[in-house]
């Protein structure tokens, strides 16, 4: 349609097949701007191969999930292999890190470990799982405290989207 502007592609995982992946994006208008939501899995392809694919694609931006407080821990926690953290700095394109928030996240961790990379967004989201109908538009106070205690925050705030990196 004329009124859309982008097109995500999730669900599953978008790079556990990069024919099929090159397909899709073939298919899409070349006036429409194309956004992934992955893990960045390892089992199939190299972090290489990987970074080769996403900078010689009409990728606009890539969100990586990231939800734990080191890689060892995110390798556990989505129960495959995946890419190295420094795999951020092989990509060309916009990076957002989507880490969940849970009760004991610890902000600080988290701006340490993605620290040296230059390329690299931040989005803290809500863990989707715990989220009710009376809770879907509350802020948590708690979490904000501990953003709005942290040093260098240039900006804090939230509209747009999270994954196409408009601001809304």
């Amino acid at each position: 349609k004329k009124n859309v502007d982008s097109f995500v592609l999730t669900g599953g995982e978008p790079f556990a097949d990069l024919v099929l992946l090159e397909r899709l994006i073939d298919e899409i208008p070349k006036n429409k701007k194309i956004y992934i939501n992955t893990t960045l899995p390892t089992h199939r392809y190299s972090e290489e191969e990987l970074a080769a694919f996403i900078n010689n694609h009409r990728i606009n931006g890539i969100n990586i999930s990231r939800h734990q407080e080191s890689l060892e821990e995110d390798k556990q926690f989505f129960n495959e292999e995946i890419a190295s953290d420094s795999f951020v700095s092989k990509i060309q394109i916009p990076v957002k890190i989507n880490i969940l928030v849970k009760e004991e996240t610890i902000v600080a961790n988290y701006l340490k470990r993605w620290d040296n990379y230059s390329n690299v967004r931040l989005s803290f989201r809500a863990d989707y799982r715990t989220v009710t109908p009376a809770s879907l538009r509350q802020l948590s106070d708690e979490f904000l405290d501990k953003i709005y205690q942290m040093e260098n925050i240039s900006y804090v705030g939230h509209g747009g989207c999270d994954v196409c990196f408009d601001v809304g």
